[in-house]
């Protein structure tokens, strides 16, 4: 079965015949863990939130779904102090289609 070699893989000797169940580590971008704080805290309204940097734009859609899911009028201020060199916005080479275009960048 293929989660046995998958297992086995990972060094993980797999035993019975259930599927191993591996965890992943905590997520460690803010943007994920102010949204489990959003939870914890049942935020509603405007959060003003400020990155030191540039986060994946999932993430950021994430935190907006986990708000409006506890107040649909919510919203999210977002404020970024500052853009990593390479911006990891931009393509390193051409490419025929971009999955992200940022706010007032061609």
């Amino acid at each position: 079965m293929i989660w046995r070699r998958k297992a086995k893989e990972q060094g993980v000797e797999p035993t019975g015949s259930r599927p191993l169940t591996l965890f992943m580590n905590s997520p460690h971008d803010a943007t994920v863990n102010l949204a489990a704080s959003i939870i914890k805290q049942n935020a509603r309204g405007t959060l003003q939130v400020g990155l030191s940097g540039v986060e994946s734009p999932s993430a950021i859609w994430a935190l907006s779904q986990t708000l409006r899911r506890l107040d649909p009028s919510g919203k999210i201020a977002l404020g970024v102090a500052a853009v990593a060199e390479p911006n990891p916005r931009k393509p390193i080479s051409r490419v025929d289609h971009l999955l992200t275009r940022a706010h007032g960048h061609p």
